[in-house]
């Protein structure tokens, strides 16, 4: 038995097709000699063609259905550009020509995923990687046999499975779908998604960390049956709640802005920026005393009421990226806050509200809660890279901390934040002075500077005339542009006498000069034989970072001699 395919406008016309192919092949009276069967090929529809029709044919039509009445036309369709006029156009036409209503207003187009290099994901190509795999994890072993079953020459698989070993040594570890989501959602800044797996794993510890940040939390909210009102909490805050909650603003707001514009990758990195750079190092930390040591209740109850208001909104923000690990926090959280009274997923945030700008309005406004913040974190960093990079001690090396400023608003900041800027720099107790000239001159003290800088706004006039007529008839340009300036110097002096090996790091420091000193000479050399401006430019800020790394070695030597 024989299959043979026509192709006809009517069962005839293909059936004539089908007697001259079978005289031409078996003489004249093949046709009364041999018998054959003619049916029509039910499945005739064109693959683009029927998916042109999908928009109204999935709801109904041609019936005049209640789907079709209520969802037809859509909103939005999201698909990836390269099908844009294989299918998007055809349902634009079809729709037109049979329902006389273009089928939805708006098309967001999604970048293509590709391999981490770029390159378009194939079988032949021996780069596709299954997302099912980076969800559930899967064996070095069980990529290498995926190979067998595609369409690879065998002289090509040996190669690939080479690559794989070297990619995916231990397989690929189980990453769970938010993590996948987030980190395809992350890419979306790109022109196309090179999926790189180890992105993944490292949003899968994101979702580790929003986890351990809640375990966290949930130790210190209790059970209330009172609703937050944020108006009313503004008063009892700290300025460490204040700062939380404006930066909770500005993700939110961002957010908002960013998915409006279809922009969700920059929505992404707000979010992962408001929690994991901010949530979860800064306050979660600097709560620590107030939660664990302090009497005051009242002071614990703010904190309580702004943990659970921070956690929410944050869970609401990652929900349509991360849709499963926040669900399941949102409930515990609402268990825990509203105890017996809350009924397991009697509140969900698959129809909460999505927050906007109009969340927290008017919480983002205060610019000295801002600096202050951020100079004390400055501080605290500051603090912390001193006892390694120059003291040699662990972070965690606890020690008194005095400070001084001769700016009086960096003053009344440092004495604000001395119980914040202790906390996260580890130290054993943050004083400001009014005057540091006894601590210039105790031996007992590590001195360090830390500059202090803030952005300025400049301009620059160019005239774009030639003669001095239209130089004064307004024929210029006005260019601004933002620099950093620097507006003063913190002095912190660390009480660590007795706690560093000074003989130990002055011997260290002696070798670093030593290395150094031998790259200035060297580089001076260098510089008088260089003719070529733009090289003799960059070798010239080398000697200069050289040479300011000199001077801060030996100042460092000579602040350890004193100890």
């Amino acid at each position: 038995v024989s299959i043979n395919w026509f192709v006809g406008r009517t069962f005839e016309e293909a059936n004539k097709q089908a007697q001259q192919r079978m005289q031409a092949r078996y003489g004249a009276d093949a046709v009364q000699k041999y018998k054959y069967v003619l049916k029509q090929d039910e499945d005739v529809l064109d693959t683009w063609f029927s998916s042109g029709l999908f928009p109204f044919s999935t709801m109904g039509w041609p019936s005049d259905t209640a789907d079709l009445q209520s969802f037809f036309p859509g909103d939005l369709l999201e698909t990836g550009g390269d099908i844009l006029f294989f299918w998007v156009a055809r349902m634009a036409m079809m729709s037109l020509a049979l329902m006389e209503k273009l089928p939805f207003h708006t098309v967001y187009l999604h970048p293509m995923v590709k391999d981490e290099h770029g390159a378009k994901m194939s079988k032949s190509s021996g780069n596709v990687i299954d997302p099912l795999h980076i969800v559930d994890g899967v064996t070095l072993q069980t990529l290498k046999d995926e190979l067998y079953g595609g369409n690879i020459r065998n002289d090509h698989i040996h190669k690939f499975e080479k690559e794989k070993e070297k990619k995916f040594p231990h397989g690929i570890p189980r990453c769970g779908a938010d993590a996948l989501r987030f980190g395809l959602s992350s890419l979306l800044v790109q022109r196309s998604i090179n999926l790189n797996v180890n992105t993944v794993i490292g949003y899968r510890m994101f979702c580790n960390k929003i986890w351990n940040a809640t375990k966290l939390a949930l130790t210190y909210i209790v059970e209330s049956e009172q609703q937050i009102d944020m108006t009313r909490l503004s008063s009892s805050m700290s300025t460490m709640d204040q700062w939380i909650i404006s930066r909770l603003y500005d993700c939110i707001a961002s957010c908002d802005a960013n998915n409006r514009a279809y922009e969700f990758g920059y929505s992404t990195q707000a979010i992962y920026q408001f929690f994991y750079h901010e949530f979860c190092p800064i306050y979660l930390e600097a709560i620590k005393p107030t939660m664990m040591e302090s009497t005051d209740e009242r002071a614990k109850n703010v904190i309580r009421d702004v943990l659970y208001f921070c956690l929410c909104e944050s869970f609401k923000l990652m929900h349509p990226f991360m849709p499963f690990v926040t669900e399941e926090l949102y409930q515990r959280v609402q268990n825990t806050r509203f105890g017996d009274a809350y009924k397991l997923c009697s509140d969900s945030l698959m129809v909460a509200r999505y927050p906007d700008s109009n969340t927290l309005q008017g919480w983002n406004n205060d610019a000295f809660i801002t600096e202050a913040v951020a100079l004390a974190l400055d501080v605290s960093s500051s603090v912390r890279s001193t006892k390694q990079s120059q003291l040699g001690l662990s972070t965690k090396t606890k020690y008194a901390v005095h400070l001084f400023s001769n700016d009086s608003k960096h003053q009344k900041i440092l004495k604000m934040m001395a119980n914040d800027i202790n906390t996260l720099s580890m130290s054993d107790g943050v004083f400001v002075l009014d005057n540091d000239e006894n601590a210039k001159n105790n031996g007992a003290y590590f001195m360090s500077a830390m500059d202090v800088f803030k952005q300025t706004e400049k301009s620059v006039t160019t005239n774009t005339a030639d003669d001095d007529e239209q130089k004064t008839a307004s024929m210029s340009t006005v260019s601004l542009y933002s620099v950093k300036e620097k507006c003063d110097t913190i002095y912190v002096y660390s009480a660590v006498k007795g706690l560093v090996n000074v003989e130990q790091r002055i011997k260290k420091f002696n070798k670093e000069t030593t290395k150094l000193q031998s790259m200035i000479d060297k580089t001076s050399k260098s510089l008088l034989k260089i003719d070529k401006e733009d090289i003799r430019k960059k070798t010239e800020e080398k000697l200069k970072t050289y040479q300011r790394d000199l001077n801060a070695m030996q100042d460092t030597i000579k602040q350890l001699q004193r100890l």
